[in-house]
């Protein structure tokens, strides 16, 4: 019935006035009536196919119309996956980002099985489609299959376990000296750390970098990692998705010229080009002996589906009408961003205006330095509440045990702490393992089926979205006795002389090293996290040196819910009397 008077609407209104007046307000009374009809048109539609099929999906609820149950799982999404699992189990149907999804993840089979689907090909990698958009169409997060492998068997060598020796060095030069920065009797904010790992990742990759520069690079991270948790997903002028696109332009300018300067600068046969992340980005050839394209991505656009187009068009109609006076009579050009939803974005700009070329080469070192330092940043702010918000005797029992190990390293008065030293350490390793899981920095990754699925008794048909949550792999109570609570015993070895009660330990055979569905914090399947080792070795090294030379105080935590998984706080650091 709303399709049928969204259509006389559309059909019986008068388009001769709207052309000929050009009135702004009678433009606003069309398109935004229509829009709305149309979109909750729509969603009855995608809900009542579900319906039909609610026999063979999941139990569950699909929420409120359009935007389904998208508020609770953003505002809180542990509290969302815990709560529906106990209501429902798992798999659970629910609808969340403007689309019906299944979330799996209570027991370590459903993760495998999701994982196992993408190796088989029978599932993708998928995210919302203005998150495709902002990382780029090119991005290894964002491929499949061959592309895929090829991305990945690119970049695997530079953050393998024996390459990542080499950044030990760098690694820890680069924390001493920030910290000695810090120790000025200030509270700093984390804001600092998350500089301090960008240009700890640069200096890894790259060399020196100038700290104004870092300062800006950190601040457009930050807008375009924001533009992720907007719930208006048309990049209008102002809106946080336009802001996240900008952003995201002027890295991929900063990107696109180290990648022409290191070009310039090194040939193909030179030792950079062979060894370091950008030479083989720049140089390494697939299977087939062809080096990654040149390929401008900027102007790549395509509907999924007819309606999508139908859906844009009032908007597109309205920006039109508005020519004069939103563009002072400069003639406005269109890029249209693919959706799999009705929220079609649409990207507004003036022929004055420029746009950065968006190549593979360019798309993919941003997502990696992107992935280099945003998780790190979230993990070490997690690590400060975990370790120094704890005033229980628990807590103080943790932070003594840690500083003892630490103190006792033969490597502690030397420039350079020792890289075996810090990967067989016990307490150290425990505690980064049981901080990851109770507070794991990426909450969820997501899947679509490319195919009619079969999971048990249910059927998941092709195209249904499929969520993985790695909060309720990491919060399974079937493996890790009370979750909610904070015990490093858990990864500890067995008869380790901390661990009072043996409730607390599992037979971990190593997990925290691997990408299991028991230990899903770096994800798993094809597109498991690839810095997951150097991840840890940033966080033993920082952690190391610091409670080393420092007396830390850590105040006014506050948990970050989304689009990342952390804590925020402020820290000050106060030198030890060295005996």
């Amino acid at each position: 019935m709303v399709g049928i008077l969204s259509s006389n609407f559309l059909f019986g209104a008068d388009f001769k006035y709207l052309f000929q007046e050009r009135n702004m307000y009678d433009a606003i009374a069309f398109a935004g009536p229509l829009i709305i009809a149309l979109l909750f048109s729509f969603w009855i539609l995608k809900t009542y196919l579900i319906g039909a099929n609610t026999n063979k999906l999941p139990p569950g609820t699909t929420g409120r119309p359009f935007i389904g149950e998208t508020i609770p799982f953003v505002t809180n999404p542990l509290e969302f996956y815990r709560s529906r699992a106990q209501k429902y189990g798992t798999p659970f149907l629910t609808h969340v980002i403007f689309a019906p999804t299944v979330v799996m993840g209570g027991a370590d089979e459903e993760m495998r099985w999701l994982w196992n689907t993408e190796r088989k090909e029978q599932s993708k990698h998928s995210w919302p489609s203005h998150w495709t958009k902002l990382m780029g169409y090119g991005a290894i997060t964002n491929s499949t299959g061959k592309r895929h492998r090829y991305l990945r068997k690119m970049f695997e060598p530079s953050f393998s376990p024996n390459s990542i020796r080499s950044y030990v060095k760098v690694i820890d030069k680069c924390s001493q000296e920030s910290f000695e920065k810090w120790a000025d009797g200030k509270y700093h904010p984390s804001s600092d750390i998350k500089v301090f790992v960008l240009r700890l990742l640069f200096e890894c990759a790259f060399g020196a970098i100038d700290e104004d520069v870092l300062e800006v690079l950190s601040s457009d991270f930050c807008i375009w990692l924001n533009a992720h948790s907007t719930f208006f997903p048309f990049a209008l002028p102002g809106t946080l998705l336009a802001r996240g696109l900008a952003a995201r332009g002027r890295l991929l300018s900063f990107f696109n010229k180290m990648i022409a300067d290191f070009k310039r600068n090194n040939s193909s046969d030179s030792d950079l080009a062979k060894n370091c992340v950008l030479g083989r980005l720049c140089y390494q050839e697939d299977d087939d002996g062809n080096r990654l394209s040149d390929e401008d991505l900027s102007e790549k656009s395509r509907f999924h589906s007819s309606l999508d187009q139908f859906l844009l068009l009032p908007l597109l109609l309205l920006l039109l009408l508005s020519e004069e006076e939103c563009f002072h009579n400069t003639r406005p050009v269109f890029r249209l961003i693919p959706m799999t939803s009705p929220c079609m974005v649409a990207t507004t700009i003036t022929s004055s205006s420029s746009s950065s070329s968006s190549s593979v080469k360019s798309t993919n070192l941003f997502i990696i330095f992107f992935a280099g330092h945003d998780t790190t940043y979230a993990s070490v702010g997690s690590i400060l509440n975990n370790l120094f918000c704890d005033e229980s005797k628990e807590g103080q029992r943790v932070l003594n045990a840690l500083v003892e190990e630490v103190a006792s390293f033969k490597s502690v008065n030397s420039d350079t702490l020792d890289y075996d030293e810090l990967k067989d350490a016990p307490i150290l390793n425990a505690f980064l393992a049981e901080s990851w899981r109770r507070d794991p920095p990426v909450g969820a990754g997501s899947k679509v089926a490319l195919q009619d699925l079969f999971y048990k008794t249910f059927t998941f048909p092709k195209g249904t979205r499929l969520h993985y949550s790695i909060h309720l792999g990491a919060y399974n109570e079937q493996r890790y006795h009370h979750p909610s609570e904070f015990h490093i015993e858990r990864f500890l070895p067995k008869g380790h002389p901390f661990v009072k009660e043996d409730k607390w330990h599992i037979d971990d055979g190593g997990l925290q090293d691997a990408l299991k569905p028991s230990y899903p914090i770096f994800g798993g399947g094809a597109h498991g996290c690839l810095g997951s080792h150097f991840a840890k070795l940033e966080a033993r090294i920082f952690l190391t040196r610091m409670i080393q030379n420092y007396d830390i105080e850590v105040r006014h935590s506050k948990k970050v819910n989304f689009p990342l998984n952390f804590w925020t706080n402020e820290f000050r650091l106060t030198p030890k009397e060295k005996k």
